[in-house]
């Protein structure tokens, strides 16, 4: 049904036309005013009655549409979390080698390997300071990968 929304709106705007036409020719062709007089206003629920079907509709498809909009977005969205939580997880792996790495030294007591180690890893990650800082965490850890 959802699919077919865009020609129901065609298909009662077609009708109220068709209505119309009938109408016109009817007054043209009519010779007894009392008889158009009489069905004129059945003729006009049943154009209102088209009207009203037609304004629903175009509601329908407008809503569908909107629906439409959202699920892209949230395709997006979803996408984009997914791809943050790959990069997340490549940063938590890098982050436990350097633990691994710092503990391994502590053990075998290499402090001055340790200690060059310690600021070689500053030195790399020094960019961090530099962050932009927004509202939202989501919004900050996308921004600033």
């Amino acid at each position: 049904m959802k699919k077919n929304r865009g020609l129901i709106v065609l298909f009662t705007l077609l009708i109220q036309c068709m209505i119309i036409v009938a109408i016109n020719h009817f007054m043209l062709s009519i010779e007894d005013i009392a008889v158009f007089k009489m069905l004129l206003p059945w003729v006009n629920l049943i154009v209102v009655i088209v009207l009203i079907l037609t304004i629903y509709s175009i509601r329908q498809v407008e809503k569908d549409a909107q629906n439409r909009v959202k699920v892209e977005l949230l395709k997006k969205h979803v996408f984009e979390t997914e791809s943050l939580n790959a990069l997340l997880n490549s940063q938590k792996h890098e982050f436990s080698r350097h633990v691994q790495a710092i503990q391994s030294m502590v053990y075998v007591r290499r402090y001055d390997e340790l200690k060059e180690y310690i600021n070689a890893m500053a030195k790399e990650y020094r960019h961090s300071e530099n962050l932009i800082k927004a509202g939202h965490s989501a919004i900050m850890t996308l921004i600033n990968s």
